[in-house]
């Protein structure tokens, strides 16, 4: 038995005629002919009667008819949730991300999705940097963001997040416009545990410190509280810390040291066009909370039609995913 046999049935009960059926089907008369033909001998009994008052369901076929009707909603169905999940719109997204990132922009990217793939879900993991990028090679999850270099994944870059040295607002270095890197060795300094700390000993290694650490602390927020009742010093990025509390100063550092940050799936295969849209969206959605205010719109002539860009929402798409994902 086949779905387009109990396409055929359907068609012909509800509209009584084969000729009708044949065009809601988009086939041929005897195609339908056929198929129910077909059905009839499959199951061995008839289940239409034929005549010039066109088609009528027997007493078979009336028992059989909301299964075939069940049948051909199941298809649409799922021919519809393929249909989604290869544009793009349907689908669970696993991502990956540390908690310092979780807060900037993942709250926009939800609102994008809400509007341009409603039924795209997002399950959230949070880990570490090297947490994320074994989920990556293990295919625990889909798209992940991650500190380069990440050689083993395909990446795609997002920002580049320069690192501050936080010191007590009463600090004699609080004072200076920016403080050279390698003066860190000098004053006690306090370690972030978790994602952001292999990014901090990264970046002085770059200018050649192995830094000795005083203190190393689960709790952001105890960490920089401690900063403030001068127990030591600090060096974070920039986007790990959203706001300094009181007590807390944030200077440059001199030469400056950065930390690339970049959206990360796995490598070999083809990717989905669920993870190609997720991968765009976050894309869009940062290159837009790093782009400069504009400045204040003209006012609108009454009677304009030019509807305002959502808050929180990117106004203008790519002609594709792909055309952001090329790196994918």
């Amino acid at each position: 038995m086949k779905i387009s046999q109990c396409a055929a049935l359907v068609a012909a009960s509800d509209s009584g005629s084969f000729t009708m059926a044949a065009r809601r089907l988009g086939i041929s008369q005897s195609a339908v002919s056929h198929a129910i033909a077909a059905m009839e001998a499959d199951l061995g009994c008839a289940l239409l009667e034929r005549g010039r008052g066109g088609a009528r369901l027997t007493d078979a076929g009336r028992a059989v008819i909301d299964h075939a009707r069940a049948v051909v909603t199941q298809a649409e169905q799922i021919r519809r949730a393929a249909r989604l999940a290869r544009d793009g719109t349907d689908g669970t997204i696993r991502f990956a991300t540390s908690q310092s990132f979780t807060s900037g922009f993942l709250p926009l990217v939800i609102d994008v999705l809400r509007v341009e793939a409603p039924r795209l879900r997002v399950e959230l993991s949070e880990g570490t940097d090297q947490q994320i990028a074994r989920w990556l090679r293990q295919r625990t999850v889909d798209v992940g963001v991650v500190t380069m270099p990440k050689t083993d994944l395909s990446t795609v870059p997002l920002w580049r997040d320069e690192f501050q040295l936080l010191v007590p607002t009463s600090h004699q270095l609080a004072a200076l416009d920016a403080v050279d890197t390698r003066a860190v060795a000098e004053h006690p300094l306090l370690l972030p545990v978790g994602a952001v700390e292999p990014s901090v000993r990264a970046a002085l290694r770059l200018v050649g410190l192995e830094p000795t650490v005083s203190y190393r602390m689960n709790d952001l927020n105890g960490l920089l509280a401690m900063v403030a009742a001068g127990l030591g010093i600090a060096i974070l990025p920039a986007r790990a810390v959203s706001s300094l509390p009181a007590g807390v100063s944030g200077v440059s550092l001199t030469p400056a040291v950065y930390r690339e940050v970049a959206l990360g799936v796995p490598t070999g295969g083809r990717q989905s066009r669920s993870t190609l849209t997720f991968v765009d969206v976050v894309h869009r959605v940062v290159r837009q909370l790093e782009r400069p205010p504009s400045p204040p719109s003209p006012p609108r002539q009454p009677g304009g039609s030019e509807r305002p860009a959502l808050p929180g929402r990117c106004s203008q798409r790519p002609s594709s995913p792909d055309a952001r994902c090329q790196a994918l």
